[in-house]
């Protein structure tokens, strides 16, 4: 699933939440109750050295896959000890 930012209106604080596609357009609700609309990010500029489980550990650790898809299209066993 994506991640997408959205802005308070009124205190500019940016949230972020990850959501379906279909689900983007749809405004988040903030803790107290105001509408906050989607923002656009800014590109992420993408290391080609690394793989793309190495881009956010935290989140694979926590997901725990079986298996990982290197760049070259290879599937691994995924080892969390090993892998980072």
């Amino acid at each position: 699933m994506p991640l997408y930012e959205y802005e308070h209106p009124t205190t500019k604080e940016i949230y972020t939440d990850f959501r379906t596609m279909k689900d983007s357009d749809k405004p988040y609700i903030s803790e107290d109750g105001i509408e906050c609309k989607k923002i656009i990010s800014i590109p992420v500029v993408v290391d080609k050295n690394k793989e793309p489980y190495q881009y956010d550990s935290d989140y694979w650790r926590k997901v725990r896959p079986k298996h990982v898809k290197l760049r070259n299209g290879k599937k691994v066993k995924y080892d969390p000890n090993t892998m980072f």
